[in-house]
């Protein structure tokens, strides 16, 4: 018997409700009950067409190139790659119009994402936020940041 060492960086519940993780070469893993990953998890509205694993595996590969678990993926190996974000970002939610809300692990706000574009210069914005603008001017008061502008974040109050 030949046994995989694979390390996931994001789990996946889609809108059916079934569940799996995808590991860092973009295999798709079916989940083991009662051992769950400290990982991202995205759910939300994720049609995905998966609702089991043949063989127990998958490459995302065998997606449609259209398919949101692509973009995850990415976003995923981005958090998973930043000590900061990997830190700070514990769920990714996707609302009925594609739109990506982001959960951090303190506080009682979310990061309004957007959509998938321009992510890398979005992951800028909230890492500049945190660094720059939070302390100062005291994030626990956020009922939501909003990266979703180019150059700028919008942040509102309770």
């Amino acid at each position: 018997m030949e046994v995989n060492l694979r390390r996931a960086v994001i789990r996946i519940i889609n809108k059916k409700g079934f569940n799996y993780y995808i590991d860092a070469e973009g295999w798709i893993i079916p989940v083991n009950p009662g051992h769950p990953s400290r990982i991202v998890i995205a759910n939300g509205s994720i049609n995905d067409g998966i609702s089991d694993l043949p063989e127990g595996k998958m490459h995302i590969s065998s997606l449609p190139a259209s398919s949101p678990v692509r973009n995850l993926f990415k976003m995923a190996i981005k958090i998973d790659g930043s000590p900061f974000l990997k830190k700070l970002i514990t769920q990714i939610w996707i609302d009925k119009n594609k739109e990506l809300e982001l959960t951090p692990m303190l506080g009682e706000y979310t990061l309004k994402f957007g959509g998938f574009d321009e992510m890398e210069g979005k992951f800028e914005k909230i890492e500049t936020f945190y660094r720059e603008g939070a302390g100062k001017a005291g994030w626990i008061d956020y009922r939501s940041v909003d990266l979703r502008y180019k150059n700028q974040i919008i942040c509102s109050k309770k």
